[in-house]
């Protein structure tokens, strides 16, 4: 699916492409811009599967695969700066597949490789998250998360709840062990050495 916005960019402006369709994880990309263009076309691509640019999976496990293009060569240091996109990644498919919201980044696929950019979170609804990640650049990008736990993780955690009960210090109402058979026996020998004087 293709999710088009056609702009007109004038220069020492900030640019803000707001993208439409319900399938488009990309909720709007912003740019400032350092020349006059015209208008251009921005078009954001939802695909099915890797893009066919890419040879390689990005690590995790991934949300959506994108390609994005902003103009034909526009897209370049000299014509922009302080690119940065704005994506929103369905609660649903967190939920269902465990996935760490923290831990949701945004990759670009460049120089032969996928690259994180560092990924911000920036609010929620009802229904999604939202993030913003700088990039230099336009090309494929692919949304990934991690899980939450892996093999035994609930093993350890009651591991760490028991050892913390272990060393926890007894409240007054549970008492030290064995201090009421001491108290007990205190009181006693005092009450006996009470007597003795008395008698004398």
């Amino acid at each position: 699916m293709k999710d088009a916005v056609n702009k007109y960019i004038a220069k020492d402006t900030t640019i803000t492409l707001q993208f439409k369709e319900d399938a488009n994880s990309i909720e709007f990309i912003e740019f400032d811009a350092k020349t006059n263009a015209g208008y251009i076309i921005a078009t954001v691509e939802i695909l099915k599967g890797r893009s066919t640019f890419v040879s390689t999976t990005p690590p995790g496990q991934v949300y959506q695969y994108i390609n994005i293009f902003v103009g034909d060569d526009y897209a370049t240091d000299k014509n922009i700066a302080n690119t940065v996109i704005r994506i929103r990644v369905a609660k649903s498919w967190i939920a269902e597949n465990d996935i760490d919201g923290s831990a949701i980044i945004l990759h670009r696929y460049s120089n032969g490789k996928w690259n994180q950019l560092v990924t911000k979170w920036v609010h929620e609804d009802a229904e999604y998250l939202y993030l913003e990640a700088e990039t230099q650049g336009f090309s494929p990008f692919a949304i990934t998360g991690k899980t939450i736990s892996g093999p035994g993780g609930e093993g350890i955690i009651g591991e760490h709840k028991l050892t913390a009960d272990k060393n926890r210090t007894p409240t007054d109402e549970e008492g030290i062990p064995g201090f009421s058979l001491f108290a007990g026996l205190s009181i006693l020998l005092i009450t006996v050495q009470l007597l003795r004087k008395k008698n004398y």
